[in-house]
């Protein structure tokens, strides 16, 4: 984790990974696993560092992240393996990939300056597949035989091996276009297959909805618990919302209590993916009489029933997720309710919901 937070990456909350982080991927290497939040991406996004016991396990394990499409980003590099949330950057995608190398070599973690110069790079292994074969550290010294005078051309072979593993990684190359397209004119051979992958790269295929927004009702039109509300390729259903004090118990039983600032709410609700595609979605936020919002606690997470405590906020095709969630509100806050949005990264609809809670008393 230190050196993630070195390369300027957003680490927030680590702990020990438990299965029920793995979502609907099958655990491997849990006991060598460790769980973190990114809080700007909300909800309770972040991912996993996993240190697998070969080479093979983690390759299996990133097979099976892989095959769920833009919901996630995987790094790895022989044994270890780190899983992100697919809304990361692609500038952070890179510096994610040259942590985990240096983490799998033991080496440091090269600098990081604002220019994007690991992008350029993973253009070159897709037009040249014969490059890869530089990535053995005994490559080099093969094509120095007979040629004493070019080993001074070996050092500037060491940054292929770093970028082609950035190439075999990235679950969504795709990305890369942007910064290649300005080449792409004076190398006739490339410009060809450029163009097809920024057509994708431009398509949000998250957002179910584009053409629908919802927005939140008032008065006797508001949905209440157990009212199905649809919105942006998504069907909610909360079904309780309830006070629970100001502190919270570890249903485990090894935590601390958990104090609130205020108080804690706690939302239980079924979420269905009515798309054809694996979609990401947020949290439901709060907001309160005064027009204050709140964002689910993500401290509040380990202390929610392991078989409700959604951790990856994905949902497949077709598929429901049954989650509970917790707020911490203050005090004072009164006729709360929940803001649920349609599915993807992009999605701009949303509704509300009346949580039909009691008023605090004065």
């Amino acid at each position: 984790m230190n050196q993630l937070r070195a390369a300027g990456l957003e680490v927030e909350n680590p702990r020990p990974a438990v299965p029920a982080d793995y979502g609907t991927v099958p655990p491997r290497c849990v006991d060598s696993s460790q769980r973190f939040f990114i809080p700007s991406l909300g909800g309770a996004a972040g991912g996993l560092v996993l240190v697998c016991s070969n080479q093979q396990e983690a390759q299996a394990l990133q097979n099976d992240y892989n095959a769920l499409g833009a919901g996630s980003r995987t790094f790895r590099n022989n044994n270890v393996l780190v899983s992100v949330d697919g809304r990361i950057t692609d500038q952070q995608a890179n510096q994610y990939q040259a942590v985990v190398n240096a983490l799998s070599t033991g080496g440091t973690v090269p600098p990081l300056p604002p220019s994007a110069t690991p992008l350029p790079a993973t253009a070159t292994p897709t037009g040249a597949p014969a490059t890869a074969t530089s990535v053995p550290p005994t490559a080099a010294p093969a094509t120095a035989t007979g040629a004493p005078a070019t080993a001074t051309g070996v050092p500037p072979t060491a940054a292929p091996p770093t970028n082609t593993a950035v190439n075999t990684v990235l679950p969504l190359p795709t990305s890369t276009a942007t910064p290649v397209l300005p080449t792409a004119t004076t190398v006739p051979p490339t410009a060809t297959p450029i163009p097809p992958t920024a057509t994708p790269t431009a398509t949000a295929t998250e957002e179910p909805s584009p053409t629908t927004e919802a927005t939140a009702t008032t008065g006797n039109d508001l949905a209440g618990l157990n009212e199905p509300v649809e919105v942006g390729g998504a069907t909610w259903v909360i079904e309780e919302a309830a006070d629970v004090g100001e502190t919270l118990q570890d249903p485990q039983g090894t935590l601390p209590p958990l104090a609130a600032s205020g108080r804690f709410v706690r939302l239980q609700f079924v979420l269905e993916n009515n798309t054809i595609e694996l979609q990401t979605f947020a949290m439901p936020e709060l907001i309160d009489s005064q027009d204050r919002t709140y964002r689910n606690s993500t401290d509040a997470l380990q202390y929610t029933r392991p078989d409700l405590a959604c951790v990856t906020m994905q949902v497949a095709a077709g598929e429901t997720r049954t989650c509970a969630v917790y707020y911490d509100v203050p005090a004072d806050a009164a006729d709360l309710q929940a803001i649920v949005r349609g599915l993807g990264a992009s999605s701009n609809a949303e509704a509300a919901i009346d949580l039909e809670l009691p008023n605090p008393s004065n």
